[in-house]
């Protein structure tokens, strides 16, 4: 009996450890990755305007396969964040950083690998040239 409970806090133990070490592997990265920015996760917020500020570079990303993606967030003071998909209407200059109006708009019937959800320019409130 005590082998067997041995064995259990032992095994607990090494997929603990395993689990931890692989988190501290994948948070390198200093830009935030996920696959959708934060842009009004609640369902009241579909067909609603948000502003948007959009990173003058892109940067690398893997979605189906690598590619670079938009920067984006929500605040002026925000982290950016990985857009891992494009803005309908949005045509983005590398090197100019932007400030966009933007609706998110449910996708009927998406496909297994797509988003849910869209992103629609309403506006480009503001377009300046980084160095």
């Amino acid at each position: 009996m005590r082998r067997v409970i041995l064995l259990m806090v032992l095994s607990v133990g090494i997929f603990t450890s395993c689990k931890d070490a692989k988190t501290d592997e994948t948070n390198t990265t200093e830009t935030e990755q996920t696959e959708i920015p934060q842009v009004g996760e609640h369902a009241e917020d579909i067909n609603s305007v948000k502003v948007l500020y959009v990173a003058s570079t892109l940067d690398e990303c893997v979605g189906a396969a690598p590619k670079k993606c938009l920067m984006v967030k929500e605040e002026e003071d925000a982290p950016w964040e990985l857009m891992y998909q494009d803005i309908e209407g949005f045509d983005y200059q590398e090197g100019y950083e932007y400030k966009i109006e933007v609706k998110r708009e449910e996708v009927s019937n998406p496909a297994a690998d797509a988003p849910s959800i869209k992103y629609v320019l309403v506006k480009e409130i503001s377009k300046e040239k980084k160095e």
